[in-house]
């Protein structure tokens, strides 16, 4: 029996459980300057995660002796842009990495290709989602930049492109890049490499270690296509034109989390309604538009979302 099952399509036990869990807090091994003196209230807690694992934690909270907690004062303003890497503590965990390869800490699934078996000479696209898992949003304008081979190490540098849209605390922002493969590039080892922030443009970071990542250039089973994933986006997503500057076309992608009556408009500096690109119902997911201003003058254009209530604006240049 042959079949393709999305993720989240299938269910396979129901669990129950009937035995208590607990979960210790040892606070007296706190280094003295986390500040000890206070009242600490520990609220352990226990979930299934939706990939099966039973998960244990504790929340900290602190009702300090007048002014801010450690905590607050720490954490309380900060931001963090990060990618999720699942491997990055199993040495701790007692776990061997794959290969017993240090570098395996920042492999992640938070960075894909459109093909999952591309060659030399395809055009792909790179996808990273951008997570912010500070409890502060990020409202600066930073670069994620794209790489074949470790930066640290003299990777290549093959795109960059600026994120200037907020990324809300515990949200997250999946941005897209082109890549023209080389037609001798040798793939069958090769890593991509997404570095986020690497002119430190954000200095609220409660830490830097997790902006970094990697992905095999030849994908595993489970990096689904980028363009065909049926997994649906969990917010509204405008993302900017590319390419941009442009001559004389241009496309436009977008993300819905659900069937949405919408309209995609491009407006001159003046503020003037150029076209209307769509002006319909879509159903969730990725979809695109192409802009053609082989009629227009040179200069910068704006285009506009609306979905719903969601509205963005991103600016554009056209350059004859």
């Amino acid at each position: 029996m042959n079949g393709h099952y999305n993720y989240g399509e299938i269910f396979t036990q129901t669990v129950k459980v009937e035995e208590s869990i607990q979960v210790i807090a040892d606070l007296g091994k706190l280094a003295p300057g986390i500040g000890i003196g206070g009242t600490y209230h520990v609220i352990p807690y226990a979930y299934w995660t939706s990939y099966g694992a039973l998960a244990l934690d504790y929340k900290v909270s602190q009702l300090p002796v007048g002014g801010n907690s450690f905590w607050q004062s720490r954490y309380g303003n900060k931001t963090d842009l990060a990618f999720s890497l699942p491997w990055r503590y199993d040495t701790e965990k007692g776990y061997s990495l794959p290969g017993n390869d240090s570098t395996y800490r920042y492999r992640s699934r938070d960075i894909v290709l459109s093909k999952v078996e591309p060659h030399g000479g395809d055009s792909v696209l790179i996808a990273a989602k951008v997570r912010n898992f500070g409890l502060e949003a990020v409202t600066s304008p930073f670069t994620v930049r794209f790489y074949t081979g470790n930066p640290n190490l003299g990777g290549t540098q093959i795109a960059v492109t600026t994120v200037d849209t907020i990324i809300d605390a515990r949200g997250y922002k999946t941005v897209l890049v082109p890549w023209a493969i080389p037609l001798n590039l040798l793939l069958d080892s090769l890593r991509i490499y997404a570095v986020i922030d690497q002119e430190n443009a954000i200095t609220n970071e409660v830490h830097e270690n997790n902006n970094i990542g990697w992905a095999p250039a030849i994908g595993y089973g489970s990096l689904v296509n980028v363009e065909s994933e049926k997994m649906l986006p969990e917010q509204f997503v405008l993302y900017q034109s590319y390419p941009n500057p442009f001559n004389p076309t241009t496309t436009i992608r977008f993300e819905l989390p659900s069937r949405t009556k919408l309209s995609v408009k491009v407006y001159d500096i003046l503020g003037r309604e150029v076209i209307t690109l769509a002006d319909e119902i879509r159903e969730a997911g990725t979809h695109h538009v192409h802009f053609d201003a082989g009629g227009l003058a040179s200069g910068v254009y704006f285009y506009r979302l609306q979905a719903g209530s969601f509205i963005e604006t991103k600016k554009m240049m056209l350059l004859k």
